[in-house]
């Protein structure tokens, strides 16, 4: 089983949901309202700490329909996505692919956000945070286990429980700090465009660092 990250990995430098946050105060489409939504919930998720408080914080998107972003989502990507995608990222994936290994996607996007790169890398595997969504509506909350740090290694767990193989066949790629403890836990690590942290920490395990532009 082969485990990419998105953000800082296959999409180098950025974050998806940071641009789309962006995408979508251009096109006016958040309001005071949604922005007080995002302020309340960032305090309520600050003893988590900082970054989980602002990668797990979905407030922005507070009283918005699940299928109007559904679909603002897809227009972003095709407009603003799908040209960052790394190539060389891309071409590892497709050599995976290749070989049989099955692929997933993992991030802390929103699942519809993820939904988009999964298809357009036609991967049938993706996990990434669960709005909670009443009445077609969502409220600014996620459900289950958020794809963040610990979080990862508790999915995947999940995941090769589900698939029925072990640690010892698992590769993940990673470019975050709070990726190591996955990374610590598969048989092939891969520090991918690291941050200074898990760089000198790849280097301290002798995990091999790529760079994927």
């Amino acid at each position: 089983m082969i485990v990419f990250d998105i953000d800082g990995t296959l999409l180098p430098g950025t974050s998806c949901e940071r641009l789309f946050f962006q995408y979508l105060l251009e096109r006016k489409i958040l309001t005071f309202r949604q922005m007080f939504h995002f302020a309340f919930r960032g305090l309520m998720l600050a003893p988590y700490g900082r970054s989980y408080s602002l990668k797990a914080n979905k407030g922005y998107m507070r009283g918005l329909s699940i299928n109007m972003m559904t679909g603002v989502g897809k227009e972003f990507f095709d407009k603003i996505i799908a040209g960052r995608l790394s190539k060389k990222g891309i071409e590892r994936l497709n050599d995976h692919r290749n070989k049989g290994d099955m692929i997933v996607l993992l991030s802390g996007m929103p699942e519809f956000l993820l939904k988009n790169i999964a298809d357009y890398l036609g991967i049938e595997d993706y996990r990434g945070s669960v709005l909670e969504v009443k009445s077609g509506v969502i409220t600014g909350r996620t459900t289950g286990i958020f794809p963040l740090s610990n979080g990862k290694a508790e999915i995947v767990e999940e995941l090769i429980r589900k698939f029925n193989v072990g640690w010892s066949d698992v590769t993940a790629y990673g470019d975050h700090y709070g990726d190591r403890y996955l990374l610590e836990k598969v048989a092939h690590p891969v520090a991918v465009n690291p941050d200074h942290n898990l760089r000198e920490f790849a280097r301290h395990k002798g995990w091999p660092i790529e760079i994927f532009d």
